[in-house]
């Protein structure tokens, strides 16, 4: 079964996606050589919804205007016949109803995810100066409707795929054209040509998916390049880490190689877009944004590739107990016996996920042994070492059973404190710190003193968001001030105080 086969089940199931009454109002006017502005201006208003987010949209930092814009019909004359058609067209389709689908696929992670595959490919057009920037955002918005169209016209055919697709999402294409005969984008082409969108559009997602297509013609990206990009930046914004994986290279090599930027000018862009993505988000309902800095996702692709090695060599050894140990000395300090870095840097990205969604707050702790230079330099590392074992038991003695206690680096240790409030924190921070300052140790007889100082940062939603990189720092320097306080005290964050 081919493409056209495929279409054509799709248009006889009656139940393929169609642009809403005001959306092919703008289909027929861009096919109209006579087509003014005035006229898309009348259509337009006839659906308060469209002009109110067209209005909104044109007074956004995204639009770039710079003034204040006051009538629908100003803001025709600013964005021209072509942005206007574009634009409305984009926004009418991601306002459009929802219908019944295949069980497995999420409507508003499908819009997201569009959405952000859009809005890169309008900043990259841009970078380029090869594409009209309002024709490649609705490119980027349409390039897996496809998707959408086979989920609603055939459910229970496009489930199947979906949930083989699961285990190996990488392999999606050779899935769909297994078991429909053609992929969701070659369907996605021919329902933009039976929309008579204009050729361009089609032409170009058609392109994109093509490894023989010429990436440049005269030295400059072609707009299926730039749309291939785009997907590529939407992916690492939104899909998973088994989706997503190998992609952090992969956008680094192809805009070094196609829009000449370095690490730094990357990750400057790589910020306008998703301020952008949630900008527009915003402004159609459409849930859109992350957290994640690029440094954070390259991060994550380090650890998954030390984690894929882990896994592999594991699997080689063949032996459970082995597995099980190998696994467990990848995780673990071996002097102290707590959780590494590497674990902590893991775990705090997760907590701060489960934070996120279940709308909770949740506390670090940094904790640094005061003075433990001198247990090295006047009883020997040795006991310098004990100083450290006895410390991290104690720490995992005292902590709650939901908390998390690491080795942070050198005499350093980390709490990670989910569902903890600013009373809670306190409480908390202050029991390590009485713990550990009545530990019985002694070195050649004489008793050790130890004590430990603590700072304690916190990350809330909403209104108190934070990336692990931002909460570190913050817990850091909360860490400093009880040091420059004196040592062996707590000190935490005087912006939650005032909020609570």
């Amino acid at each position: 079964m081919g493409n056209d086969d495929l279409f054509q089940r799709l248009k006889a199931s009656n139940r393929l996606p169609s642009p809403p009454g005001v959306a092919l109002k703008i289909l027929e006017l861009t096919r109209s050589d006579d087509a003014s502005l005035e006229d898309l201006a009348k259509i337009i208003s006839s659906d308060p919804a469209l002009a109110g987010r067209m209005l909104k949209f044109v007074n956004s930092p995204s639009a770039g205007f710079g003034r204040q814009i006051a009538t629908l019909d100003e803001a025709v004359n600013q964005i021209g016949l072509r942005g206007v058609q574009l634009m409305a067209l984009s926004f009418s389709l991601v306002s459009s109803g929802r219908v019944e689908v295949s069980p497995g696929f999420d409507f508003d992670m499908f819009w997201s995810r569009s959405l952000a595959c859009a809005v890169a490919s309008k900043i990259f057009a841009t970078t380029a100066g090869r594409m009209d920037p309002n024709e490649a955002f609705i490119i980027g918005l349409l390039h897996h409707i496809g998707q959408m169209a086979t989920a609603c016209a055939m459910p229970e055919v496009y489930e199947s795929v979906l949930t083989e697709a699961r285990s190996r999402p990488q392999e999606l294409p050779a899935i769909e054209h297994e078991k429909l005969g053609a992929t969701h984008i070659e369907a996605g082409v021919q329902l933009l040509q039976d929309w008579k969108l204009p050729d361009g559009i089609w032409q170009t997602i058609a392109t994109s998916q093509n490894p023989k297509a010429p990436t440049t013609v005269n030295g400059r990206i072609t707009p299926g390049r730039v749309l291939h990009i785009a997907d590529v930046t939407a992916s690492l914004l939104c899909d998973s880490k088994e989706e997503r994986s190998g992609k952090v290279d992969d956008i680094l090599r192809l805009v070094k190689e196609h829009f000449d930027l370095d690490d730094r000018a990357w990750a400057e862009l790589y910020e306008q877009i998703i301020r952008d993505w949630k900008a527009y988000g915003q402004l159609l309902s459409v849930k859109a944004g992350t957290d994640k800095s690029f440094r954070e996702l390259q991060e994550e692709a380090r650890d998954r590739i030390a984690t894929l090695s882990t896994a592999t060599l594991i699997e080689n050894i063949g032996i459970k107990e082995q597995n099980q140990q190998l696994l467990h000395q990848s995780r673990t300090d071996a002097l102290t016996g707590v959780a590494n870095r590497a674990a902590f840097d893991e775990r705090l990205l997760g907590e701060l996920e489960r934070a996120r969604r279940t709308q909770s707050p949740l506390a670090l702790c940094l904790l640094d042994i005061d003075h433990f230079k001198k247990f090295n330099d006047t009883h020997g590392h040795q006991v310098g070492d004990q100083v450290l074992q006895a410390v991290a038991k104690t720490l995992d003695e005292t902590i709650r059973k939901m908390d998390f206690v690491g080795r942070y680096g050198g005499e350093e240790f980390a709490v990670i404190a989910p569902e903890c409030n600013l009373s809670k924190a306190g409480s908390l921070a202050e029991r390590l710190r009485e713990a550990v300052e009545e530990l019985q140790l002694e070195a050649a007889g004489l008793k050790l003193h130890v004590t430990i100082s603590i700072g304690v940062a916190f990350a809330q939603w909403p209104g108190y968001e934070r990336s692990p990189a931002e909460l570190i720092k913050a817990a850091d320097a909360k860490l400093c001030e009880a040091k420059r306080g004196g040592r062996n005290c707590c000190r935490l964050e005087e912006a939650l105080k005032q909020a609570a």
